[in-house]
């Protein structure tokens, strides 16, 4: 074949190597060479039996999962009508590792124009878009990236999930109850819908187990009491949480051993110390993928129990995949809701908070008939809320901006309003670092520092995780 290597050629000749070798066989058995009709019988008995349940698509992919990287970019470029040395590749290769690498650790699931856009940046001026496609075609080929239309993900990330939810589904029903054989009466402090979540969590008898709860249904008192059920069935408890303003929220109801969930997965002594225990996983809908998958690991090989606190419709996870959705959705995982909002004390409000989580539509109509959404010009926003948090009762409104550019430019309107007032004095000049939010490829590569970028020490890498 006109192109293609004679190395590549006898890679795919197996019926020609299987042919000499049965000739080979007959002439060290018989002394002399065989005759046509008897090669001709000699190739029918050395064919392997034909896959009859086996497509096309299925054919392709398994030839082509033999090519190593440079034989692939060799087809690629044979396809194309012209030769293409391995050598000539070099620059198109590492850009294309380096957007996949940067697009999914951040998404399950991109279009395709997104990692091609990336690396056509990554390698600006050496790469083309012919190289990139022909790539990924062959990544496709390979099975190692899977389409739907013009999305695409990575098996990887598919397995991964396949296998979170086949350990979720081993164990139900095969553990001890959670809170061991006794009664446990909860306090009648709590709300009977806490009261039924924290039964259901002692009486679970599956090696994993959720409490589901929007903002503001006092998941934080039922985890307390939770903790107390758990103390008096003699189960010790491991607070966790993704970020470490959600352990430091922890430790101020209690927990006062809570720690990072990246922490746990990195410290081998603190999960040597895991044996038998209870891991509570607190804002479990930030969990990745990639977490809940060395979390669930972990936990099987310490024979330890979990149980997920969170809500998988609030914020969602920094790393790709929003394991506890999937779990939730995919798996026989059981779960128990706390729905009644506390938080919102007038009742109109919080029937409009109630009705936004069922139906968003609807629930900001309800918010607009109460005169709680305000339409503001973007250019007279910061001032507008500046005007609103001053009129907070009792100055305890909760400022939240969908950007930081947006949180700069409110701060400021903030802090000039309450400098009028006399409420702030003078300003003090300070210098503060702020986190780039790269992701591991955008740090490996050189060309992403400059010579003012800061770098944590391994102390401060550690609380920020």
């Amino acid at each position: 074949m006109q192109g293609v290597s004679e190395a590549l050629l006898r890679k795919y000749s197996q019926r020609s190597r299987q042919r000499d070798a049965a000739i080979q066989e007959f002439v060290n058995r018989n002394g002399r060479v065989p005759t046509d009709r008897e090669v001709a019988v000699l190739v029918r008995e050395t064919r392997a039996e034909k896959l009859v349940e086996i497509s096309t698509q299925e054919v392709r992919t398994r030839q082509r999962a033999r090519l190593s990287p440079e034989e692939a970019v060799e087809l690629m470029g044979v396809q194309a009508g012209r030769r293409v040395h391995p050598e000539s590749s070099a620059p198109a290769e590492p850009s294309f590792r380096y957007a996949l690498a940067h697009i999914f650790e951040r998404v399950s699931v991109t279009r395709e124009h997104e990692v091609l856009t990336e690396a056509l940046r990554h390698g600006r001026g050496q790469v083309s878009r012919a190289e990139l496609e022909g790539l990924l075609a062959m990544q496709e080929s390979s099975g190692a990236i899977l389409r739907d239309g013009c999305e695409i993900a990575t098996a990887q990330s598919l397995q991964r999930e396949r296998e979170m939810i086949t350990w979720v589904n081993h164990d139900i029903g095969q553990c001890e109850f959670l809170g061991g054989n006794q009664t446990f009466v909860a306090s009648d402090r709590l709300r009977p819908e806490q009261r039924r979540a924290v039964e259901f969590i002692l009486s679970s008898r599956d090696q994993a187990v959720n409490l589901r709860g929007a903002a503001g249904t006092g998941k934080t008192a039922t985890l307390q009491e939770l903790r107390r059920g758990l103390t008096e069935a003699n189960r010790q408890v491991v607070a966790l949480a993704p970020t470490m303003s959600a352990v430091e929220e922890l430790q101020k109801v209690g927990f006062a051993d809570a720690m990072t969930l990246e922490r746990l997965l990195q410290d081998q002594r603190t999960q040597a110390a895991l044996r038998g225990k209870v891991i509570i996983v607190d804002e479990a809908g930030m969990v990745a993928g990639r977490q809940m998958w060395e979390l669930l690991r972990l936990a099987g090989q310490q024979s330890a129990r979990l149980v997920f606190v969170g809500d998988a419709k609030q914020i969602q996870s920094v790393e790709a995949g929003d394991a506890l959705r999937v779990l939730e959705q995919e798996s026989r995982l059981k779960s128990v809701a706390l729905t009644q909002v506390q938080r919102q004390t007038k009742k109109d409000y919080r029937e409009a908070i109630q009705e936004l989580r069922r139906n968003p539509e609807r629930g900001f109509a309800k918010l607009d008939a109460i005169g709680a959404v305000r339409q503001v010009d973007w250019q007279d926003r910061a001032e507008a809320v500046a005007r609103a948090f001053e009129e907070a009762p009792g100055r305890r409104g909760l400022v939240v901006c969908a950007t930081h550019d947006e949180i700069e430019r409110v701060t400021v309107a903030i802090r000039t309003a309450r400098k009028k007032k006399g409420d702030l004095g003078n300003s003090v000049p300070l210098t503060r670092q702020v986190s780039l939010n790269w992701t591991a490829a955008q740090k490996s590569e050189e060309l992403s520092y400059r010579p003012d970028t800061g770098l944590p020490s391994r102390r401060q890498g550690n609380r920020e995780e």
